[in-house]
């Protein structure tokens, strides 16, 4: 991911966004932490579940915890993440790429998912993909609403 999608040093590590009804289950000593300010270390079962959201140095990790009277939708992707998966944690990170400001507006999100390493950018109810093909190294802007049933090809 630091590589591709972020352009930056391999050891900067990740953090995860987790249902705070699963802090128990995945942090020592967990509370709530809704502002990724406190770092906790993972309990030593679940490690290899979140390797990706690990400092490496020791193994701590910096979270969200999400509420659903907090954030109903991030929430609800990450409820149904873990029915997937099993798992209840999604990768965070900032929407920035190296050595950039954080993104703050669509157009810059729009200027960044074209030049990191993303196939997918939603904002709000609307989804942007990157079409490629491997004869057509071309990206194609496909922009549908969350309810559509085609893209509407831009």
């Amino acid at each position: 991911m630091n590589r591709f999608v972020k352009h930056c040093e391999e050891w900067r590590p990740f953090a995860p966004s987790l249902l705070e009804s699963a802090v128990e289950e995945y942090l020592i000593d967990g509370g709530s932490a809704p502002f990724m300010i406190d770092a906790y270390d993972i309990r030593p079962e679940r490690t290899d579940e979140l390797e990706a959201v690990l400092h490496p140095a020791d193994d701590s990790t910096r979270p969200q915890t999400v509420r659903e009277d907090h954030h109903p939708s991030y929430h609800r992707l990450i409820s149904e993440f873990a029915d997937i998966t099993g798992v209840p944690v999604v990768l965070n990170t900032s929407f920035n790429d190296h050595a950039e400001p954080i993104v703050q507006t669509p157009t810059q999100a729009i200027k960044d998912f074209y030049g990191m390493g993303l196939d997918v950018l939603v904002l709000e109810d609307l989804v942007v993909e990157k079409d490629v093909t491997k004869t057509d190294r071309r990206s194609a802007l496909s922009l549908r609403s969350e309810d559509a049933l085609d893209p509407i090809q831009q």
